[in-house]
């Protein structure tokens, strides 16, 4: 999606992969504010093997979240 439009909503996944051959120790995700929008919720996705059990809050993720290690292979997503 290029564009929302005033007052309106949109819903967007990020996700995290350990493309790497080890263990990705405390990765720490950061999705700041964006001019404009605001964010009202973070969820876990419920996409099978996801690593997120309990999603960070708003705040967390604008100023940076550490997430669980991830196993080789693994992922985080919201």
């Amino acid at each position: 999606m290029a564009s929302v439009n005033a007052n309106g909503t949109t819903t967007y996944t990020v996700r995290v992969t350990n493309s790497g051959a080890g263990l990705a120790t405390a990765p720490t995700l950061v999705d700041p504010a964006t001019a404009g929008l605001t964010k009202t919720g973070i969820t876990c996705s419920p996409a099978a093997g996801n690593a997120c059990v309990t999603p960070p809050s708003v705040a967390q993720l604008q100023t940076g979240f550490t997430m669980p290690n991830l196993a080789a292979g693994a992922f985080y997503e919201i």
